[in-house]
């Protein structure tokens, strides 16, 4: 093919004792720095989250449920994210004040 451009598929799938917790797909092109990628979250641990939290939660329990996209050029990228349910607790700073949430959407 003559001009077209190279695209590169990408796939993740976990299992974790037989259930998929996340499960991923889309595809990158390097010419045009481009990306789209959609993931799916199944009950899957806010522990994974923790050291993006670190500088505002010291422990962190919960699950989440729902759909992530992230797609566009790379320097320019878009990120949708639709939580169908989240099951939160967050232990902030060092007095272990807590916050806690069960919410479906």
């Amino acid at each position: 093919m003559v001009g077209a451009e190279k695209r590169y598929n990408l796939l993740l799938h976990t299992d974790l004792d037989g259930t998929s917790k996340l499960a991923a797909d889309g595809y990158y092109k390097p010419d045009s720095s481009y990306v789209d990628m959609h993931s799916t979250l199944n009950d899957l641990s806010l522990t994974y989250f923790e050291p993006f939290l670190s500088s505002v939660a010291t422990k962190t329990s919960g699950a989440i449920n729902g759909n992530i996209r992230l797609y566009g050029p790379l320097d320019k990228l878009v990120l949708t994210v639709r939580i169908v349910t989240l099951k939160i607790s967050i232990c902030v700073g060092l007095h272990k004040s807590s916050i806690h949430s069960k919410r479906s959407y």
